[in-house]
Parts: C-alpha cells; sequence; structure tokens
C-alpha cells in the first residue's frame, strides 16, 4: 500500500459519516491510441511526456498499442478508434477524442470539474507466481445512491517496456528531419527510432471489467461520503515483461462508462525469476520434413533473411527461408521441407546447423536470448502412426459433438453429412449447413459439431447420429493422413417431449431457453401449435 493509500483511508475511517465541505482528489485519465508503425505518433508521446511531468499526481496516461504492434492489445474499451491513428480521449468522454496536440487543453478543462465521487486502490499483491493479481479498493460519492447505475474496472499498464533485440519493437517517426517542425527533440532522430533506443511507456496490458465496470461493484444503495470497499481478483497476463514495472489503475465509472475518478497503484520488490532458454526437440517423423517443437508458451519467428545448414553424409546443403514454415497451431512447432532431391536412405548421417540469429524467441510474450542450434540424426521413419483416432461424442440441447483427442487434427469433406436414426430408422441427413470444426488453441482438441432440427427429435426413442468416414479427414501431429473411421453418438429422448407436457387441464407459462417468456397460460393444444423448437415448461425442457 502506498503512502497516498494509507492517508486517505485513514482519513476516512476518522472522518464523520457526512462531511460538510468534502474535497476530493480528482485523477485525469488521458488514454492514447498508438502504434510502432505510426510516425506521427510522436506527438502523443511527447504530449504525454510533457503533461506527466507537469502533474505527476493526477494525470493518468493509458498508452493502447494498435495495428501491426508487438504490444497491440486485441480488446480495450475505448470510445476512441484505434486504427486512424493518432487519438486520445480523456476520461472515456467521446466528446473528447480528438488529436494528441490538443491533449494539454482538454486534460485542463476536465481538471476544473468537480468529480461526484473518488476511488482509492488501499491494496495491491500479486499471487506467488505473479499469475494474478488481488486488489482493494475503497469509493464514495457526494450524493446518495439515485438508481444510476455505476462502475468499477481497472487497467494494467506497463512501463520501460524495451526489447532491443528485437526489430519490431522500433518506432516510426514522421519528424525525422525536422520539415513537421520541432517535435520535442524527435526531430532530430532518424526515421526510426531502433528498439535499442527506446523504451516504451505507460503500455496497456490488459482492461478488466469491459466498459461499465464489474457488475455489482458499487452497491445500489450507497450513502454520500460514505465509503464503500470493492476487492476483485485479476489475471496478470503472461506476456508481461517485468511485473516491477507494472501500475494498476482503478476506475469509477458513471452509467455511459466515462471515467468520474481514477487511482493508480505501481508494484515493486517482487523477485523476478529468469525464463530459461529451452532448447526445441528435434523429430524427423518422414522422409519430407523434420521438426523443430519448443514446448507449450514459446513462440518462434523467422527472419526473412533466414538460412540453415543441412549435411548429408558429409555434403552441406543450405535451406533458404523459403524451405521453413511456422506451424503455431501445433505447440509453435518450426518445421522444415528440405528432402526434395537429397540422396536419402535409411541409415543416412544427417546434420542441421542454425545460427542464434536466423530465428527470435519469446516465451510466454518475453523476449529470450536465442543460441545456435546444431543437432544430429540418422534418417529413418520412426515417428509411430496411430492407426485410428479418439473420440468422444456427447449430446446436449440438440447439439452432438464429437471431441477428438488432442494431436489429430480434423477438417471436414466437401459433401460432408451426419445420419439421424431413431430406433435403427432414418430420420433425417445434415449436410455443410449443420455442421462445422472448433478448436481449442489452448488444448489442440478438434471438435464437430452437428446441430439437430428439433423436429426431427420430437418423438422420443434412442436415436444415434453417424458421420461416416467418408465426411472428414483426420491427420496426425506430423501432418500424414490417417485412415478416418465412424463417428457416433447414442442419446435418448425421453418421453417428457411435446406429447407428455399439457395433457391435463393446467394452464402453465412457456418460456424459450433464454428465459423469455413466449406465451402465458398456455393450453395444451396452444403448446402443440408452437413453432419447431426448444422450450422451458413447468421448468422442464420441451424439444418440439
Amino acid at each position: 500500500m502506498n503512502s497516498k493509500s494509507l492517508i486517505l483511508i485513514s482519513a476516512l475511517a476518522i472522518a464523520p459519516m457526512v462531511n460538510a465541505d468534502p474535497s476530493f482528489s480528482h485523477r485525469i485519465v488521458v488514454e492514447e491510441a498508438t502504434g510502432t508503425w505510426c510516425g506521427f505518433c510522436i506527438r502523443g508521446i511527447v504530449a504525454i511526456d510533457e503533461l506527466a511531468e507537469q502533474y505527476p499526481e493526477d494525470f493518468i496516461p493509458i498508452c493502447i498499442h494498435s495495428g501491426d504492434d508487438p504490444m497491440e492489445l486485441a480488446s480495450y474499451p475505448t470510445p476512441m478508434s484505434t486504427e486512424n491513428l493518432p487519438r486520445m480521449c480523456v476520461n472515456r468522454d467521446a466528446g473528447t477524442v480528438n488529436d494528441p496536440s490538443v491533449m494539454a487543453t482538454y486534460y485542463n478543462i476536465m481538471a476544473q470539474m468537480d468529480p461526484e465521487g473518488e476511488i482509492v486502490i488501499t491494496d495491491c499483491e500479486l499471487s506467488a507466481d505473479h499469475s494474478e493479481m488481488n486488489v482493494k479498493v475503497a469509493a464514495r460519492f457526494d450524493h446518495d445512491a439515485d438508481g444510476s447505475a455505476y462502475g468499477i474496472g481497472f487497467v494494467l499498464i506497463e512501463n520501460d517496456v524495451y526489447h532491443p533485440d528485437n526489430r519490431n519493437y522500433r518506432q516510426a517517426n514522421a519528424y525525422a528531419g525536422g520539415e513537421l517542425g520541432e517535435m520535442g527533440g524527435y526531430e532530430l532522430l532518424p526515421n526510426y527510432i531502433e528498439a535499442e533506443d527506446i523504451k516504451y511507456q505507460y503500455v496497456a496490458r490488459a482492461a478488466y471489467g469491459e466498459a461499465l465496470g464489474f457488475e455489482g461493484s458499487v452497491p445500489l444503495d450507497f450513502v454520500a461520503f460514505e465509503p464503500f470497499e470493492y476487492s476483485q481478483t485479476l489475471a496478470v497476463p503472461a506476456y508481461v515483461d517485468n511485473v516491477n514495472n507494472l501500475q494498476l489503475i482503478a476506475l469509477l465509472l458513471d452509467a455511459d462508462g466515462k471515467v468520474i475518478n481514477a487511482d493508480r497503484y505501481s508494484l515493486s520488490g517482487y523477485e523476478i525469476q529468469e525464463k530459461e532458454w529451452v532448447a526445441p526437440t528435434l523429430s524427423q517423423p518422414d522422409s519430407e520434413s523434420v521438426w523443430l517443437s519448443w514446448p507449450d508458451g514459446y513462440v518462434v519467428s523467422v527472419a526473412s533473411d533466414a538460412t540453415a545448414t543441412l549435411i548429408v553424409d558429409g555434403e552441406e546443403y543450405v535451406l533458404e527461408y523459403a524451405n521453413w514454415e511456422i506451424a503455431s497451431y501445433l505447440n509453435d512447432l518450426f518445421f522444415f521441407y528440405p528432402y526434395d532431391v537429397l540422396p536419402l536412405a535409411d541409415g543416412t548421417e544427417c546434420r542441421l546447423m542454425m545460427s542464434k540469429d536466423a530465428y527470435t524467441l519469446q516465451l510466454d510474450g518475453v523476449e529470450m536470448d536465442t543460441q545456435d542450434l546444431d543437432y544430429e540424426w540418422q534418417y529413418g521413419s520412426s515417428a509411430p502412426t496411430p492407426e485410428t483416432f479418439a473420440y468422444t461424442p456427447a449430446y446436449a440441447d440438440g447439439v452432438v459433438t464429437y471431441s477428438c483427442e488432442a494431436g489429430y487434427f480434423c477438417d471436414l469433406q466437401y459433401q460432408c453429412q451426419a445420419i439421424l436414426e431413431r430406433d435403427g430408422a432414418v430420420v433425417a441427413t445434415y449436410g455443410e449447413g449443420n455442421m462445422r470444426i472448433d478448436i481449442d488453441w489452448n488444448t489442440y482438441v478438434n471438435t464437430i459439431v452437428v446441430t439437430l432440427d428439433p423436429a426431427d427429435m420430437a418423438d422420443p426413442g434412442s436415436y444415434t447420429l453417424t458421420i461416416p468416414s467418408s465426411s472428414y479427414w483426420v491427420m496426425d501431429l506430423y501432418g500424414s493422413l490417417l485412415d478416418p473411421i465412424d463417428l457416433v453418438c447414442n442419446f435418448e429422448i425421453a418421453s417428457s417431449s411435446i406429447s407428455t407436457v399439457g395433457t391435463d387441464s393446467r394452464l402453465v407459462d412457456v418460456y424459450n431457453v433464454h428465459g423469455m417468456l413466449v406465451q402465458r397460460q398456455a393450453t395444451a393444444q396452444q403448446i402443440k401449435g408452437l413453432p419447431h423448437g426448444i422450450y422451458i415448461v413447468n421448468g422442464k425442457k420441451m424439444i418440439k
């Protein structure tokens, strides 16, 4: 807890329930949309540096990187465009969206307004593995609750982001040469400020609570000037470089998502465990490729002028960049295709050498030092190829899924089909419009999904949905096609369907699966006249 927080919490504890002359701190949040590729974003850097120097306590900048930028944040709640750069806004007010050249003007206008509330971060701690952050805030308003919705959100930023050996972190500079006038000294720097010459500040790493903050974070019955507390556990992204350079920003938000007030907390004093470089494992599954595979969390990229050397029985062959590919969907596997015309036979002595300058490597988003790679092996395919693969069928809410084990990759054929049977008789056949493939990129599990028509399951009975082997293809981890098998899912439709709902004289309310009322006090005949679909009647699911 910082001293500022201690002072405020102490004051809140001692102050009477109602303060006749409250004096809220007022901190202004300025968010800038920027990018390393955007040469004119230099004026945003300059504007932020100047305001941060003038107002070190009350000015809270956040830099949202976007586009072809290694610090890009995929999702961030902001009223401004992150495409037409540079842009900035103050306190998430759409009326302040403008060019960073007027940042000081908008800041000063906002600073003269009295906030209706105040928020302070009273505690913030990282978990032992630095993967989570436990935060507690105290907030209060200058008025009683009036039915308006308020919320509390958070933003995590990182300072001193520095990757001197990665050219992706160099900053374009449109002010080089001075033709556009002075710009904080950047007119004296080159068109591209190399990565080794720049550190990035206030980099947005994560936003929490969506645009309106966490639901329920502000009580509905708060009393004027009486503080209330809110606690939350936040995930720390793995791509953060150094947790000791992090700052957490707490935002008190109004019903429109505008920032009423904010606070900032700097983390420090945490022992950093250096992430270790791990050598990839080599596999040589067939006569067309060699695979270098790093464990989960590693991401590899290749320079466009990269080369490697393959030695076959003492003869050297240069592998150009065109012979390399990256298969990020396979645990970031790195593979080659060197064997076009090489004299290979079982037992051939092979050796692969690659310079550390030929590739870059990240672990959980953090740049790693690379090393020279040198591998020797005897040619001869030894990787086992399973004859079949395992899958798990399931049925729920009119949808059948076949989850195939990790390590296999499936796709549907052009004229795929799934056959639905009831008690051994064919009921319906489904094609491309009802079938799709889902892939979990964290586990690499492929799932074939078939959406059934409720009308085809109106009658109770034993159902079977089969995807014939001719409707899809599957390959193993090494890219070898396997023989597919029929995918079968058996499930039961109980007699509590339309045939048994509302058979007595009772009137019942009918809802759809989203909980919306479809028909009030419906008779059995009215229920039978509903369109095909899934309904909730008397608390039970009904498929019609």
